[in-house]
């Protein structure tokens, strides 16, 4: 090989890299440095509390909460949030989707900031939702409730619900959580995770 074939191979490749740059540069750079995002549930047990009521008495309730991970070291996950994109109800042969006409979303802990998005640097919680003592269902916890909103797990019903996380020119991959209900309610954690089972699937 000729000396001139060798600045000719090096020419060519010069630019073949640099109309690869052109082309996907911007394509790589977000692939390299965009966040990465999953979601974990905390506790499958809950975690009790209780909730003042109207009449300012104390109600027992369990809290459920979701891990929302940024495991990227190179990326802050502008304004994120987590929306629930799909519900189905579990039958005996297949599933049901419960439809969504309007965007639902999760809120972040602690609620009382009242944030929608939030800059997500490492890691932060979701209310997944809760089930108060004497309540009817279990209850994912919304930034607000639609008007015809029916995604709520009654007794001896399985929901599985759909969530993926969404930044600036991100979204996650999808997350699915399945929620069955008996219909009990116990202050003994130990046989409230049997009346109430949650799992990542």
């Amino acid at each position: 090989m000729t000396c001139s074939d060798i600045i000719n191979l090096i020419t060519a490749g010069s630019t073949f890299l640099l109309a690869f740059v052109a082309l996907f540069g911007e394509s790589v750079k977000r692939r390299i440095y965009s966040p990465k995002i999953k979601l974990e549930l905390k506790n499958p047990s809950g975690d009790f509390t209780t909730f003042l009521n109207e009449i300012e008495r104390y109600t027992p309730a369990y809290c459920y909460h979701i891990v929302v991970m940024n495991y990227s070291k190179r990326s802050i996950a502008h304004n994120c949030y987590v929306q629930i994109i799909q519900i189905e109800k579990l039958l005996e042969k297949g599933t049901q989707e419960i439809k969504l006409n309007v965007p639902v979303y999760i809120r972040w802990v602690p609620n009382e900031l009242g944030e929608f998005a939030i800059d997500l640097s490492h890691e932060r919680l979701i209310d997944f939702g809760f089930l108060k003592q004497n309540g009817t269902s279990f209850r994912p916890w919304l930034q607000t409730y639609p008007n015809n909103f029916s995604g709520f797990v009654e007794p001896y019903t399985t929901l599985i619900y759909t969530l993926q996380a969404f930044a600036d020119a991100y979204k996650s991959k999808k997350f699915k959580f399945s929620v069955t209900w008996n219909g009990e309610f116990s202050e003994d954690s130990e046989q409230m995770s049997k009346n109430l089972i949650i799992k990542q699937i």
